[in-house]
């Protein structure tokens, strides 16, 4: 944290520099409109160029420096546009000297500082690109490039200082003859003239792969960066796009001085850039720029290609400037039919599908149509988020009825996926994970876009799931029918058919002997009486396990209560029921194998002191709940057999089962059944 002295003293230092900047700027405009007023041939470049570069330079670095202290950044963008203001104010002292006040002081110092400082200003933007934008070197490997492109910058700087006039004058060509006095004598480091000429040689291509060299430190950045370095970079990137296609334009087909106030205003792009990078406001709307940024850097291009053409082929006999108008006309021409089709695709290629929504959910819809399994149409959905979001990553888990997961992933995970809840009709059936695409913030049409995908795709694979459910429970119905009948048969065959056979076999015996010995026949009666007794408690058991007795004796409540006692021994059970009067057998039936289950579980696996068993109706509902204050449910553990009976049995009746942590601690099982709607008794009168 910096100190909290520091903040007066840069702002004090910004608006110093600022001052100066624009004193600069605002002398160099007079100074070069008193000369252009004499309509003489200036003989150095206008001196209003530089200075208004520099202040546009300047008026950045000074913002930045009073928002953010002795921050690298506006330090060195400070730096670089007070030079390109002095820069500026020199040129037009040097042109108004020569034309109108030859004897004017500090023209041999102007004719300096514009031939040796000038490079200096124009390095600053690129040395301030290399700490962008927290102020530091990159990390890793990247650092050493970035730190041998700051050493190259300096040495160009040293260099320029330290040229001899005549290795300047063979670099960068004789000045103007009326500037030739002050560019001859002994100046530079006295070096071998080949080491010089040498020097001379790679003086241009060091000074390209310098800003090579700083766009490709730029652009590593982004590997590894996170959701906020990447819209920053994206910021610098899409400015840099910007003013590359308007120095194109004014290179190709704007008079000069136009051409440079459009090259000023690139720079004025690039340091707005800089500003919303480094100030962190408005982030997210450089997904709005980008695609027309695209567009519009291939008409650039486009121009370029066409006017380089046209020199080809008739340029002896044609002007430039004739030439780049009409490659302009000539792209323009063929733009305008395509203006549509290619920022759509522009905008395809920059955010994704999401600028037609319509598109986008008819798209959906139709491979939901063709996917039959769930998996496959899950695997649809990832894939159109993916497509119209422009993700690297989208995965989708959803809960099956059998207590899986059935999951679909497109794309590689990535760390920095944000997860969605998946809710169909009130309950949370899984989740969505998506990973930040090219926009990493979704606007509130981008939401609506997302939530219309998911309500659509959750509906069609929670119809499909149920449905593949549903079929699967159907099977097991006919299953469990057979199974059931096999094993009525079985205890109906093996049990009461023997045991009612010896009674019929006691019973003939005793007939037989009843008169010549009433004792052994009164012993055979009394044996096939306790057998009865034996096949009745068979036949009960039998048919206790169809349908529990109690439901018929007392009702849902009632059996209910006897079920809660017979549990008490081992823990405190309570139950509360407020219910209708009538309800249907299968109802009943799933409603208590629920709560025996439910509390077998608690007695297991909870250790819990007390439970409570609650029933209800609820809209239409019967409500089920049995919770407890024992340990609860790991939330990686997997569902037991017991679980997954009583998620088939509400899932049979079209109902839900959910197995949720207590506050305070404990496990609370809430099933809701469906009940059928009152049937409406009326009498109707007919007249015949």
């Amino acid at each position: 944290m910096r100190p909290a002295r520091a903040l007066p003293a840069a702002r004090a230092t910004a608006v110093a520099a600022f001052t100066m900047v624009l004193a600069c700027a605002v002398a160099a405009l007079v100074l070069d409109y008193l000369t252009f007023r004499t309509g003489q041939e200036i003989p150095a470049a206008p001196g209003w160029v530089a200075a208004w570069r520099g202040l546009v330079l300047g008026a950045t670095g000074a913002l930045l420096l009073a928002r953010l202290s002795w921050h690298p950044v506006p330090v060195l963008l400070t730096a670089g546009g007070l030079l390109a203001a002095i820069d500026g104010l020199a040129l037009a002292w040097l042109n108004h000297g020569v034309l109108l006040w030859p004897d004017a002081p500090l023209l041999a110092e102007s004719f300096v500082f514009t031939q040796r400082l000038s490079v200096a200003a124009y390095l600053a933007l690129p040395l301030a690109l290399l700490v962008f934008p927290d102020g530091r070197f990159p990390r890793g490997p990247l650092r050493v490039v970035a730190m041998a492109t700051a050493a190259l910058n300096v040495l160009i700087v040293v260099v320029d200082l330290a040229m001899p006039w005549r290795v300047a004058r063979a670099v960068f060509g004789d000045p103007d003859l009326r500037l030739l006095r002050w560019a001859t004598g002994e100046w530079g480091v006295a070096l071998p003239p080949a080491v010089w000429q040498g020097i001379g040689a790679i003086w241009m291509p060091t000074i390209l792969a310098s800003v090579v060299l700083t766009a490709i430190v730029l652009l590593g950045r982004l590997v590894g960066a996170d959701a906020e370095l990447r819209r920053q970079i994206k910021w610098i990137v899409w400015a840099g796009l910007v003013y590359a296609a308007l120095f194109v334009v004014s290179a190709l087909a704007l008079p000069y001085y136009l051409g440079q106030a459009t090259i000023i205003v690139g720079t004025a792009v690039i340091c707005a850039a800089i500003i919303i990078a480094v100030t962190r406001r408005g982030l997210y709307r450089i997904d709005r720029l980008l695609s027309w940024t695209v567009v519009y850097g291939l008409v650039a291009v486009s121009v370029v290609v066409v006017d380089v053409l046209l020199v080809a082929a008739i340029g002896g006999m044609v002007g430039h400037q004739v030439l780049a108008g009409a490659a302009m006309l000539i792209v323009l021409l063929a733009y305008l039919p395509l203006r549509d089709r290619v920022l759509g695709l522009a905008n395809r290629l920059v955010n994704g599908r999401r600028g037609d929504p319509y598109g986008v959910v008819s798209t959906l819809a139709a491979r939901l149509e063709e996917a039959e399994e769930p998996g496959d149409q899950l695997h649809s959905l990832a894939a159109s988020i993916a497509a119209a979001f422009a993700s690297p990553y989208v995965g989708v888990e959803v809960e099956a009825p059998d207590g899986g997961n059935l999951i679909a992933r497109h794309g590689t995970p990535d760390g920095d996926a944000e997860s969605i809840p998946l809710v169909y009709r009130g309950e949370r059936i899984g989740r969505l994970e998506m990973a930040p695409g090219r926009r990493a913030r979704l606007s509130p049409g981008d939401e609506r876009l997302l939530a219309d995908l998911v309500r659509h795709a959750t509906s069609a694979v929670r119809a499909s799931t149920l449905s593949t459910a549903l079929q699967q429970i159907r099977v097991e119905l006919v299953n469990a029918r057979e199974d059931e009948r096999r094993r009525m048969r079985r205890e109906l065959h093996d049990g009461l058919g023997p045991e009612l056979a010896g009674v019929q076999l006691r019973i003939e015996a005793a007939r037989n002997v009843g008169a010549a010995d009433p004792v052994e026949a009164d012993r055979l009666l009394a044996s096939a009486a306790d057998d009865l007794k034996q096949a009745v408690g068979e036949i009960r058991r039998l048919a206790h396990d169809l349908r529990p007795p109690s439901l018929d004796d007392v009702g849902l409540a009632g059996a209910v209560e006897q079920l809660c006692r017979r549990f008490g021994g081992e823990f405190e059970v309570t139950a509360t029921s407020e219910l209708p009067e009538r309800l249907p057998a299968a109802v009943e039936v799933a409603a208590y194998r629920i709560v025996a289950e439910a509390l077998v579980n608690v007695q297991r696996h909870a250790q819990a002191r007390r439970a409570r068993v609650r029933l209800s109706s609820d809209d239409g509902r019967l409500i089920v709940e049995v919770d407890d204050d024992g340990r609860g449910v790991a939330p990686d553990a997997p569902a037991g057999v017991g679980l997954l009976s009583m998620r088939e049995r509400a899932v049979e009746l079209g109902g839900t089962l959910e197995v949720t942590d207590r506050a305070g601690g404990g496990t609370v099982v809430r099933a809701a059944l469906p009940l059928p709607d009152p049937v409406v008794e009326s009498e109707v009168n007919v007249d015949v």
